[in-house]
């Protein structure tokens, strides 16, 4: 219940920058525009976990982690970074290793 709270946040987050850009788009009458932006707004929400590379068990954590802190936008920010960095170090250990078995 709380990723679905959390998904709904950042739709009403979505959905008042739209309305202030001056939009005509609201939630009633909608249809498929209220299940795009809800899972836009979950693709946004779990972008931490979406492109974190690692094991299941990590991935895992990195989704509770990001279900219970990604709300505030401190934690999701930290989250992002731990995820990056995270993909950085495999993608240079890769390099190194790549490179050593080339000599």
């Amino acid at each position: 219940m709380l990723v679905l709270g959390s998904g709904l946040l950042v739709f009403m987050l979505i959905l008042s920058f739209l309305n202030n850009l001056g939009l005509p788009f609201s939630v009633a009458g909608t249809g498929g525009g209220f299940f795009l932006i809800l899972f836009i707004g979950d693709l946004i929400y779990f972008a931490p976990t979406l492109v974190y590379n690692a094991s299941f068990g990590e991935k895992f954590l990195m989704f509770l982690v990001n279900s219970l802190f990604g709300f505030t936008i401190i934690g999701w920010i930290i989250l992002l970074i731990i995820a990056t960095s995270r993909n950085r170090a495999e993608k240079y250990k890769q390099e190194m290793l790549h490179h050593v078995k080339q000599k």
